[in-house]
């Protein structure tokens, strides 16, 4: 670990937050996003940019608040939202 490990050891409630939304993120992915697209490196996010995934995460943004799909799929929408910020992040750490 690095010296941001004081940080991770005395989380603040936001951060204990966060790391809530984040296994629900992880558990999204396992159980629904790998079994559905397949894993890296043979997913079809494997050939996007950065700006691929930042325009899914435009498209999801979009529809949100439209309630034509009910709370708890807006809810996977930002779930996905998640997703593709990670991915584009890593994209952009690997250029």
């Amino acid at each position: 670990m690095d010296g941001n490990d004081r940080a991770v050891k005395n989380l603040s409630r936001r951060g204990a937050e966060f790391v809530g939304f984040f296994y629900k993120v992880l558990t999204h992915i396992e159980t629904y996003t790998v079994p559905q697209y397949g894993d890296e490196p043979h997913d079809q996010v494997e050939a996007w940019s950065a700006e691929d995934c930042v325009k899914a995460i435009a498209k999801y943004c979009a529809r949100f608040g439209s309630n034509a799909r009910g709370e708890k799929e807006q809810q996977r929408d930002l779930l996905k939202i998640a997703h593709y910020a990670g991915l584009a992040y890593k994209k952009m750490e690997k250029k």
